[in-house]
């Protein structure tokens, strides 16, 4: 009988907060609640994380809410989703940690949040303050 090895895998759980992340696979998956989508975001080279939608793709749906995300501007509310498109984006992770029921705590991924739109230079804005008061000469007349 051939010996069976299996590489123990280390879970890394990062502290609660948003992460820029990089999506690196979305596959479809038989999950707790039936047919799902799992995501695998890519917080460094040591950290990657997962999260779940539903394979339901409407304007209310948490698939359609990341995916929206990770397209950014160039996301298009008519088309249908497409995978290939969203995988090597960048987006926000807002990750929380969360305790099993044995007490072992873990990652879930809140939300999925677009990168911040960048100016590509800075604007010159014109303020003009208010004109400073010339100082007044003191009043030496006393009052009594």
């Amino acid at each position: 009988m051939d010996e069976i090895i299996i590489q123990k895998k280390s879970v890394t759980v990062v502290e609660q907060g948003v992460y820029l992340a990089r999506i690196s696979s979305i596959d479809r998956a038989e999950g707790k609640f039936g047919d799902q989508l799992l995501w695998k975001f890519k917080l460094s080279d040591e950290v990657e994380l997962i999260g779940w939608t539903s394979t339901t793709y409407s304007d209310i749906s948490k698939l359609y809410k990341w995916y929206s995300a990770a397209l950014g501007s160039q996301f298009d509310p008519l088309t249908d989703f497409k995978s290939s498109l969203a995988i090597g984006r960048e987006v926000q992770v807002d990750v929380s940690v969360k305790a099993g029921t044995d007490g072992t705590k873990f990652n879930k991924i809140e939300n999925v949040l677009a990168l911040p739109k960048l100016r590509s230079q800075p604007q010159k804005v014109d303020v003009q303050s208010p004109p400073i008061p010339a100082p007044q000469p003191q009043d030496d007349t006393l009052p009594w």
